[in-house]
């Protein structure tokens, strides 16, 4: 019987492909929804920020990488195994996000006027799932790749970006949005 190291390269690779493979779709799903979003009549908010922020978050993922592969890991595998379960929540909890949202979810801060705030799905329990989401998968892959600084300076830089977003998104929700879903 051949056994598989759960923390081994091969499994590296797998997931790398998959967090790559979703980025890219989401990315997809993302212009789908904003050119949707522009024909309903959607105002950006804050662009420069949201770029800014998901720069970093991809050039975390680089970091992440970059120190697990010419330092390697030094974490005992049960962390590894821990946060490749975390970095799996994330991606549920993302695409029950984006699920819930439909067409209006975007990896923008989109101003629709009249469109009613969501109640639903994620949103009974968390204010803000998809960056608690985000930044629990930067966790989990940072712990999967034995990552020691990849998360903490996600955390320092990322913090300044998400907190600007929320503000501007806790605004938008509280003073322009019409309604509950």
């Amino acid at each position: 019987m051949v056994q598989m190291d759960a923390t081994g390269p091969g499994v590296v690779v797998v997931v790398i492909f998959g967090v790559v493979a979703t980025r890219i779709a989401e990315m997809r799903l993302d212009q789908q929804n904003r050119d949707f979003l522009a024909a309903v009549g959607g105002v950006e908010l804050i662009e420069p920020v949201m770029k800014r922020y998901y720069l970093w978050q991809d050039a975390v993922v680089v970091l992440a990488l970059a120190e697990h592969f010419l330092a390697g890991t030094g974490l005992n595998p049960w962390l590894r195994i821990f946060g490749l379960v975390l970095l799996g929540l994330s991606t549920g909890l993302r695409f029950w996000v984006m699920s819930v949202l439909g067409r209006f979810w975007s990896m923008r801060c989109i101003f629709v006027a009249d469109a009613p705030r969501v109640a639903s799905g994620p949103y009974r329990f968390l204010k803000h799932p998809e960056y608690q989401a985000r930044t629990l998968g930067v966790l989990g892959l940072s712990l999967f790749l034995g990552s020691r600084w990849a998360f903490f300076v996600y955390l320092i830089v990322a913090a300044k970006y998400i907190i600007s977003i929320i503000k501007i998104e806790d605004r938008q929700i509280r003073e322009m949005s019409r309604g509950v879903l």
